[in-house]
């Protein structure tokens, strides 16, 4: 039995998008992926782009780093400036919310 074309159509659209999905993550990251690299490149990113105080993990401190902003630059600091060109700086409290839930 013959598929109907609106599931055909479903399976060809996702078979020619799942590489263009997965390059990323071979053409950038062949190596092995450490989740820290990826966490730590948006507090890294935030303290830069909004001023707001964050962790700075200590492979991006000092005069000589062991880690370098080019390689996430452009998928944590070019987002966020996007996001701050489009809604204008961060604002946020240091106030309590009622409840005491903070």
């Amino acid at each position: 039995m013959m598929p109907t074309w609106p599931r055909l159509g479903w399976f060809v659209y996702f078979s020619l998008l799942l590489p263009l999905r997965l390059s990323p993550v071979w053409l950038l990251q062949p190596g092995y992926l450490h989740p820290d690299e990826f966490f730590q490149s948006v507090e890294v990113a935030a303290e830069d782009i909004f001023g707001v105080e964050t962790f700075r993990a200590w492979e991006f401190r000092g005069d000589k780093p062991i880690r370098s902003l080019s390689a996430m630059f452009p998928f944590t600091h070019i987002p966020l400036i996007i996001s701050r060109q489009l809604f204008g700086p961060l604002r946020y409290t240091d106030q309590k919310l009622p409840g005491g839930l903070l």
